[in-house]
């Protein structure tokens, strides 16, 4: 029998290039035409032919979009809000909002606003305010950051329309700002990372450079244009007409009559048996809720009969000032804690006189409202109660404030407080309370010393000023030299007011005896301050304050008049929205 072919064998036992062969000759065989021809291959998977090509598009157009992502494209290119036709992308935005952010965290950490768990403002809380119900500190820093944008490029913008540039000082403090960052951060490159996670992403100095530049360059315009309206005299003494208990000095007289306290009505706990020794302790008299109210009573009322005698003996300042001082010495001769001799002679105060008070100074209601009354005159008395004490008052005068306000120099030193080490205790020995006390009234004493010694060299310091300052161009340069060298402060005070100097400074600047280029130097608490009394001045407190006022007014209404233009109107951004990082 002949060798059988390799087509005919059973198909499990053909060789797999047999079995290709035979499938192919099967295909062509299928594709063979009656004329000797062949059928054209139909094409398979065409789908995938046509979607493989989008799918691929599709793939590369996202991996472009994600760079693009990354590298802050979109972010520059969608807005977060518009101010009339300017678009306000996320890196300003969030630098203003993220920096007020910091500002009312702050706030927060005093307890003053609501914290959240972190101890940060917390943004889901209502703001309670009236008007505000349904709002949230989260809804009022939107709003607060997009107004402050608002309000910065409106005075930039008015800046450049009246050829007002930066200052050198503004622009050096700018970079003294950027280079402390490179310093602090080693080198720009960590500084930009700085700026990112404190401001959001984005943020990087040259980003940020233009943004502080705007914002300096708004405030520079502010001061400019504020002190560029000017009044007449008829314009301020007619806003002084209208508004007399602003400008308005009142000095009097007052003695302070304190009604006797009166026990709480929740009873007292009794001492134990085991405390007293076995005996039965005696109950603690104790007063009902009505009774207390009957007893509060009571003593208000002895106590307005004692005000409505003092004041009866009482027909002027004088007579005033020499009852209170009676009444101030009886009272310091029955103080049982008062066990020390003290035999300074000190120039007596009159602790009843109120000179040349203003209404924003006098918190009690019930006692302005009787001072600043248009029917007061000179002698008037009367017994006021306010916060449950009472007040025996006698009404000396009442006038403008007119204190002339000079041009004062002045360089302030900052009393550093000396770091006195406490003794490491000596291992296995306990001081007793005796030597507990002596150690610490020595370090006390050492801390007195320092602190001491500190004074006396800032007050050298200062009478180096003293000594070069014969004139105000050498003052200046001295401040400046003591300024480079510690000062804490200094500068040249154009109009002085009163209330900007604590009380020795005020005393001295305001003296009528002072003259033009004196000079002193005062220690007051803290502080170590050089004063340089340059010019008299010739505006009075009371002119300087209103023209100060109608300036502030007039400015308010060219900033409330272009914010109500539609070239800064506030519109929201939409899309540029998703890219606000909040901190």
């Amino acid at each position: 029998m002949g060798k059988k072919s390799a087509r005919n064998l059973p198909r499990h036992k053909e060789r797999k290039y047999e079995v290709a062969r035979r499938e192919r000759d099967e295909r062509l065989a299928a594709r063979r035409t009656k004329d000797g021809g062949y059928k054209p291959i139909a094409p398979k998977g065409r789908g995938w032919r046509i979607a493989l090509p989008i799918i691929i598009a599709v793939l590369v157009v996202a991996a472009i979009l994600w760079i693009l992502s990354g590298l802050g494209v979109f972010r520059s290119a969608f807005p977060v809000l518009r101010i009339g036709t300017r678009n306000i992308y996320a890196a300003e935005y969030n630098y203003y909002w993220n920096n007020m952010r910091y500002y009312y965290d702050q706030q927060a950490s005093y307890g003053m606003l609501p914290q959240d768990a972190n101890g940060r403002l917390d943004l889901n809380s209502g703001i309670g305010l009236e008007g505000s119900e349904s709002s949230t500190w989260g809804d009022f820093l939107d709003k607060a950051a997009a107004e402050s944008i608002r309000d910065i490029y409106i005075q930039a913008d008015a800046a450049r329309e009246e050829n007002i540039t930066l200052t050198d000082e503004r622009r050096a403090e700018i970079d003294d700002f950027f280079n402390e960052l490179n310093t602090r951060y080693g080198g720009q490159f960590g500084a930009d990372n700085y700026l990112e996670q404190a401001y959001g992403t984005g943020i990087a100095s040259s980003v940020l450079r233009p943004i502080l530049e705007r914002s300096a360059l708004a405030t520079q315009y502010a001061e400019v244009k504020t002190t560029s309206f000017e009044f007449t005299d008829d314009e301020v003494q007619e806003y002084y007409d209208s508004h007399q208990d602003s400008y308005d000095e009142v000095t009097w007289h007052q003695r302070l009559f304190k009604p006797a306290a009166v026990d709480s009505p929740t009873p007292t706990v009794s001492p134990s048996p085991a405390v007293t020794g076995g005996a039965t302790p005696t109950p603690t008299p104790t007063l009902s809720a009505a009774e207390r109210e009957k007893q509060i009573a009571e003593n208000l009322d002895k106590a307005k009969k004692e005000a409505e005698d003092f004041l009866e003996a009482i027909n002027s300042p004088e007579e005033f000032t020499k009852e209170n001082s009676r009444l101030d010495e009886e009272a310091k001769g029955s103080d049982d804690t008062n066990d020390t001799e003290d035999n300074s002679v000190t120039e007596p105060i009159d602790t009843s006189l109120m000179p040349e008070q203003r209404l924003s100074s006098i918190y009690q209601k019930e006692i302005s409202g009787w001072l600043f009354d248009t029917e007061r005159k000179p002698g008037d008395k009367t017994v006021v109660e306010s916060g449950g004490n009472v007040y025996a008052l006698y009404f000396v005068g009442r006038k403008r404030a007119e204190t002339v306000l000079p041009r004062v120099g002045y360089v302030i030193w900052g009393v550093t407080e000396p770091n006195i080490p406490t003794p490491e205790p000596t291992p296995g020995v306990t001081l007793s309370v005796k030597e507990q006390e002596e150690q610490q009234a020595k370090l006390d004493e050492q801390y007195e010393t320092a602190l001491q010694m500190e004074k006396e060299r800032l007050g050298i310091l200062a009478d180096e000023v003293v000594k070069k300052a014969t004139d105000e161009l050498t003052f200046r340069g001295a401040m400046e030299e003591a300024l480079g060298n510690g000062a804490t402060n200094g500068g040249v005070l154009e109009k002085t007011l009163p209330s900007y100097f604590p009380t020795e400074g005020r005393k001295w600047i305001f003296s009528p005896e002072r003259k033009i280029g004196d000079t002193t130097v005062l220690v007051e608490g803290s502080t170590v301050a050089m004063y340089y009394y340059i010019d008299p001045g010739t505006q009075q407190q009371w002119h300087f304050e209103i023209t100060e006022q109608l300036r502030e007014e007039a400015y308010s209404k060219f900033m409330g008049d272009a914010r109500a233009s539609a070239s800064y109107k506030i519109t929201e951004g939409g899309f540029g929205a998703r890219y606000i990082d909040r901190k």
